[in-house]
C-alpha cells in the first residue's frame, strides 16, 4: 500500500525549475519512496533546528529530496528538491 505524497509549495518551485530528463526521474523516485516507504531505511538528517526535527533524504543521482516521513499517517511530505552541493546550505 502506498504512501500519500504531499509536495509543499518549496519543493514545487524546486522541482518546475528542473530539467525535464531530471524533473521525470525525480518524480520516479518519490513514486518509488512512496510505494517502498515500509522497507527502506529512512535517513535522517543530522544536527537540524528543531523546525526540521526528523528531515529524511533520498538520492537521485547528484540531487536530494528532502522529506518528513510518518509512518502512523502513512504520510510523506516533501519539503526541498535541489542537487546536492547546494542542497544542505538552503536549510
Amino acid at each position: 500500500m502506498e504512501y500519500q505524497v504531499i509536495i509543499l509549495p518549496s519543493a514545487i518551485s524546486d522541482i518546475e525549475k528542473l530539467p525535464k530528463n531530471i524533473k521525470a526521474g525525480i518524480l520516479r523516485k518519490i513514486k518509488w519512496l512512496s510505494a517502498n516507504a515500509d522497507y527502506i531505511i529512512h535517513h535522517n538528517l543530522q544536527n537540524m533546528p528543531d523546525s526540521l526535527h526528523g528531515l529524511c533524504r533520498i538520492r537521485y543521482g547528484s540531487y536530494r529530496v528532502l522529506y518528513w516521513f510518518y509512518a502512523e499517517e502513512r504520510k510523506i511530505k516533501i519539503y526541498h528538491v535541489s542537487p546536492r552541493s547546494s542542497v544542505y546550505k538552503k536549510l
